[in-house]
């Protein structure tokens, strides 16, 4: 599990989806598209906690502490 250290959010105005890249402490990009209004702001939301982790299955995980497996 990586620690994101930063993310691009957009929004298609037309289309009414999400898209969201979030980039790790690797410098890895994970991209997450097509998302729909309740998803992309529930994921915005966790983004903006200080402990954001994502997985290579793309699990976002906010909260976590590497170093006890839990917050």
């Amino acid at each position: 599990m990586q620690k994101i250290k930063s993310y691009t959010v957009g929004w298609d105005t037309t289309k009414k989806e999400g898209y969201i890249n979030a980039i790790d402490l690797e410098n890895k990009s994970h991209i997450l598209g097509q998302l729909a209004a309740d998803e992309f702001t529930l994921l915005v939301d966790m983004l903006k906690q200080e402990k954001v982790h994502i997985d290579n299955k793309k699990w976002i995980v906010a909260g976590w502490d590497k170093e006890f497996g839990h917050k």
